[in-house]
């Protein structure tokens, strides 16, 4: 059972990116939901850190070989840093953006992660989920999305809908085969 990221972590990776985004440091960070990513990264750097400002700041100073790339937390855990992302090609939203946007895009069309991004350009938060960029406006706002993201993904009810609600029109057919199949059986066993 994987666990949900702790209000500490939350806070870290927050200040973190409010911090680089008044400096215009660029910052990438994957948030894993419940699907893998591992067949959509490329190269870095594996590592098991605690999630901490002093960790992430280092990891993102430009001095840093590993600055341009993302940085994986999964299960409460930075697990790799300076990994390539796929990039989007829905032109639409990243049209006035860089690639660390194309980037968090990318891995936000293929599954269902949160990237963070702070542009380096601009010195601005956004946020990319389910193949949407969304710019955080206020500095409240990127905290509320990765909590509203965690709760979705990691909350006991989410874990519920999860099985009763996710991939319904296959499991009615599956249902409907298998009542099917043992109508079929029990039938001709009464002729």
């Amino acid at each position: 059972k994987r666990r949900s990221t702790t209000p500490e972590h939350i806070e870290n990776i927050v200040h973190v990116a409010e911090r680089l985004a008044q400096q215009k440091i660029g910052l990438l960070i994957v948030i894993r939901g419940k699907e893998t990513l591992d067949f959509h990264l490329q190269g870095g750097f594996s590592l098991n850190g605690q999630i901490s400002e002093p960790l992430l700041q280092s990891i993102f100073d430009p001095s840093t070989p590993g600055h341009d790339g993302a940085v994986i937390i999964d299960d409460n855990v930075v697990t790799k840093f300076a990994v390539h992302l796929p990039l989007s090609e829905d032109f639409q939203q990243i049209r006035q953006y860089g690639t660390r946007h194309s980037a968090a895009l990318g891995i936000a069309e293929k599954t269902d992660a949160l990237s963070v991004i702070v542009s380096e350009e601009r010195g601005t938060i956004a946020v990319a989920r389910d193949g949407k960029l969304k710019l955080m406006i206020e500095a409240g706002q990127l905290e509320k999305e990765i909590i509203k993201f965690l709760d979705e993904k990691f909350s006991p009810k989410a874990r519920y809908s999860t099985i009763f609600e996710a991939n319904t029109s296959e499991k009615i057919l599956a249902l409907a085969v298998a009542l099917l199949l043992w109508y079929v059986m029990v039938y001709q066993f009464r002729i």
